[in-house]
C-alpha cells in the first residue's frame, strides 16, 4: 500500500467507503452514498499503533480508548447536526438523512483479544460502525483476489463472460 493519495490507497479508500457525495451543505461534505442509496457519514482518522480499546483487568471487560472516545463523540455531534437540519438538507441537496448511519475508519487491528474486543463494541453500537485499517487492507486484497481469480478462469477457458441477460433474477 502506498502513502496517502498513491492509487492504491484511493483504490481501497474507495472500494470500501466509496464516492463522497457532492454538497451545498457544509454538514454533509464528509458523506457518501451507499449500495441502496442512503447517505453515510464518513470520518477518515489516521491508522496509529495504539489500542483503540482498553481491557479494564477489574471488569474483565474492554472499553473504549481517549482517541476512540473522541472520535465516537465528534460522530455523535454530526448525526445530531444533520438529524437537526434533515429538512434544511432534503430542501437544499435532495438528500434524505433519515436515520443516517456514519462510519469511522481508525487505528489498527491489535492482537486477536483486540479484534474480537472490537466486534463485540461493533455489535453493541447503534448507527455507528468502526473499521481499522488493517481491516480495509484486507477487504481491498480479498476484492483484488475475487477479480485475480476471475481473470484466471477467463483464460483457462474460451467461454466468453456471462450476459446479464442471462441472470434469472
Amino acid at each position: 500500500m502506498t502513502r496517502a493519495g498513491g492509487k492504491p490507497c484511493y483504490f481501497l479508500l474507495n472500494l470500501m467507503i466509496g464516492n463522497f457525495v457532492k454538497s451545498t451543505t457544509v454538514i454533509l461534505r464528509a458523506t457518501r452514498r451507499t449500495v441502496d442509496r442512503f447517505l453515510e457519514i464518513v470520518e477518515i482518522k489516521t491508522p496509529f499503533k495504539e489500542a483503540l480499546l482498553r481491557y479494564d483487568t477489574s471488569h474483565d471487560s474492554y472499553f473504549p480508548s481517549a482517541k476512540l472516545s473522541a472520535v465516537m463523540g465528534q460522530i455523535i455531534r454530526y448525526i445530531e447536526e444533520v438529524e437537526r437540519d434533515r429538512d434544511s438538507i432534503l430542501a437544499k441537496d435532495g438528500s434524505d438523512t433519515l436515520k443516517i448511519r456514519a462510519r469511522i475508519i481508525i487505528g489498527r487491528d491489535g492482537d486477536a483479544d483486540h479484534q474480537n474486543a472490537l466486534r463485540n463494541f461493533n455489535a453493541h453500537l447503534h448507527r455507528i460502525e468502526i473499521y481499522t485499517f488493517d481491516q480495509l487492507l484486507r477487504v481491498g486484497k480479498r476484492v483484488l483476489n475475487i477479480f485475480q481469480e476471475q481473470i484466471a478462469q477467463d483464460n483457462d477457458n474460451d467461454e466468453p463472460p456471462f450476459d446479464e441477460d442471462e441472470i434469472p433474477f
